[in-house]
């Protein structure tokens, strides 16, 4: 059963979100009086952008988003960053500060793009320095992880600036 293949003209702007996203189909075992029955539910999946230059950093991440039902991409350069998030149209983005160039000022270009704009930025700092951070906030991202970090409380935010930008979209 697909979610979403009944709309109404005027339902066009939550209709053109909802065919964006990428439906996973499960298969839940229901009890009914007659006995066991499969039905097919969609539900939705989300697609998070990786743009880490460390190679160890970026597949450990899209793995263990992956393994946690998140659909992941991953890009090495700061450049490549809106030209994958355009078509893809992840729900969120998660950028290192180790990236060449300067990746505050990809993060302005994100917020400023209408294709991208609406998608939250998660900035990984490679030091807790009060000036990166500031930086950081000033350039417009949801939220901070230093590195070290710690990759259940990453995820966590993560999903959390997921569902705020959500219910930002859905309001």
């Amino acid at each position: 059963m697909a979610i979403g293949s009944n709309y109404s003209t005027s339902d066009l702007t939550t209709q053109a979100i909802i065919d964006k996203i990428d439906w996973k189909v499960l298969v839940y075992n229901v009890s009914h009086r007659a006995g066991e029955r499969d039905f097919l539910v969609s539900i939705p999946k989300s697609r998070i952008l990786i743009a880490d230059p460390d190679v160890d950093i970026r597949e450990s991440l899209r793995l263990y988003f992956e393994a946690n039902g998140h659909e992941v991409q991953t890009v090495s350069e700061a450049g490549d960053i809106i030209r994958a998030a355009r078509p893809w149209q992840p729900n969120a983005i998660l950028i290192s500060d180790e990236l060449q160039g300067n990746p505050f000022q990809v993060c302005r270009e994100l917020l400023d793009d209408t294709l991208v704009g609406h998608i939250p930025l998660v900035m990984l700092l490679h030091v807790n320095d009060r000036q990166a951070r500031l930086a950081a906030l000033e350039a417009g991202v949801s939220d901070i992880i230093i590195k070290p970090l710690d990759i259940e409380e990453l995820r966590l935010r993560i999903e959390a600036a997921i569902r705020l930008s959500t219910m930002r979209l859905e309001a």
